[in-house]
């Protein structure tokens, strides 16, 4: 509770007041009076800034003394000054003339308005709402104002930006390029970094050449020569080793009880195998499927032994061996390539011969093997003489590839860079293009008004949907509170 007012200087009347020893304390019920103007308001306005927690303020008090200062004394022995009322927790509520001037209106010729508020805040809210209803319009005239500002900024920036895409897009050829590569490149460089990109009458025709020049296509290279297969349980990868392997088929001697009359006739010999497979396969034995004539009883059983399984799987072993030759047959290349540059075209036909005859050789030496492998095929009871050692197929083509594969990346690195120079040359006409268009229009001044432009746009409507929120929430406050 308040006790006393310890002091109140340049408040109102009261100068320089100090609480005399011989006035009594406040107590529970306090009665003040006196003539008018006397003091009893001013008094009231030191409780009434305890109550507002604040002091003199043109729009939430105003009627409190510019320099009044004051102190009050609690019971509890604590002391409330001007300069810490912002703090004040005590509970005090002040009705004097400053709140009927403040919290009561009377207004006969608006019968949608309330005549009595009977609360300060109520009031309050009701004049702030007021106020806020009126600033709404201004603040979308505003909003309006200023997006029409912007977008006319952005007119002049986009038109600019838009000629320039098309510009440059004739320039280059380019039917892709358009406003926003060229923004996009503006800010990669720097608006400020363009004075050095113009170029002379003579540089941007030597550019002009450049960008419009053709290039030869990228070539790829040659594989080189490499097998890799399992024979007879052993890793064959050169031609010696099939050589090898060739050889010892061609030698080997087959067991088996020979029929002279098969042996010395290879097709009848032959024949005669398919009909044995074909018995063995329908299990018949006991007549011929050929004529349906009775076999002789020991027929099957003779050539049994005349087919022995030695005899089988040689055939078998050279049937395999024969196709994994057959996979490593080499065709040839062209002889021409006229997609190369002129100073090259001659070297890889030089090249190219020298690898067909190669493979000329390879293939040669792998036919013949597979004719001596054939004939072992036809005739596996007798010895067959292989056609040739190899050369080192592998290796000499192999060589010749590397060769040639040197003359086409040789190609390959022209046109590369002859795609960095009509790159390179691209980019200065490009560039020359946009520094041109900046040296007759103030560009970064377009970028700055609009930028200016947006932020204004931005605090426009910042403030209209605060002063929406404002009014949504003060209707809502104030929708039960009049009388």
């Amino acid at each position: 509770m308040i006790s006393k007012i310890n002091k109140l200087k340049n408040f109102g009347i009261y100068k320089d007041f100090t609480w005399k020893s011989e006035l009594p304390e406040f107590k529970k019920f306090n009665l003040i009076y006196g003539w008018n103007r006397s003091g009893k308001t001013t008094i009231s306005r030191v409780f009434a800034s305890c109550e507002k927690k604040c002091t003199y303020d043109k729009d939430k008090f105003k009627q409190y003394p510019e320099n009044g200062e004051f102190e009050i004394k609690i019971d509890d022995g604590r002391n409330i000054k001007n300069t810490d009322v912002t703090t004040n927790v005590l509970p005090i509520k002040v009705f004097n003339k400053d709140f009927i001037d403040d919290n009561i209106s009377f207004n006969p010729y608006d019968i949608c308005n309330p005549i009595v508020y009977v609360s300060e805040e109520d009031i309050e809210s009701k004049k702030r709402l007021e106020k806020l209803k009126i600033d709404k319009t201004n603040l979308e005239k505003e909003y309006e104002q200023a997006k029409k500002e912007k977008s006319s900024k952005e007119d002049t920036k986009n038109t600019f930006l838009t000629g320039l895409g098309r510009e440059i897009a004739n320039i280059l050829f380019d039917k892709t390029y358009n406003k926003t590569k060229a923004e996009n490149k503006i800010n990669y460089i720097g608006i400020d970094n363009f004075s050095d990109k113009i170029l002379s009458d003579e540089d941007k025709k030597k550019y002009e050449a450049i960008s419009k020049s053709e290039a030869g296509k990228t070539q790829s290279t040659f594989s080189e020569f490499h097998f890799n297969f399992t024979f007879d349980g052993e890793a064959i990868d050169n031609f010696q080793k099939i050589f090898e392997k060739v050889e010892s088929l061609l030698n080997k001697k087959v067991v088996s009880e020979t029929l002279d009359r098969l042996k010395n006739d290879p097709t009848i010999n032959n024949w005669v195998k398919q009909g044995f497979d074909l018995h063995k396969i329908k299990n018949e034995k006991g007549k011929c499927l050929f004529c349906q004539k009775p076999l002789d009883r020991d027929f099957l059983t003779t050539l049994e032994r005349h087919f022995s399984k030695d005899y089988e799987n040689l055939q078998s072993t050279i049937t395999i061996l024969i196709k994994e030759l057959l996979k490593i047959k080499q065709i040839d290349i062209a002889t021409k390539n006229d997609d190369l540059y002129p100073d090259l075209k001659e070297k890889y036909t030089n090249k190219a011969k020298e690898l067909n005859e190669c493979v000329k050789k390879i293939n040669t030496w792998i036919d013949e093997t597979i004719k001596s492998l054939q004939e072992k095929y036809d005739k596996p009871l007798e010895v067959v003489a292989i056609y040739a050692q190899p050369e080192d197929f592998v290796s000499s083509f192999n060589a010749i590839v590397s060769e040639l594969n040197k003359i086409i990346t040789e190609h390959n690195e022209k046109e590369r860079n002859h795609l960095n120079e009509v790159s390179n040359a691209r980019e200065k006409l490009e560039l020359n293009a946009i520094a041109t268009a900046l040296a007759t229009q103030d560009y970064k001044k377009m970028v700055s008004d609009l930028n200016e432009a947006i932020k204004k746009e931005k605090n426009a409507l910042d403030a209209v949907n605060k002063n929406k929120s404002e009014i949504a929430e003060l209707e809502k406050q104030t929708s039960n509170i009049s009388l």
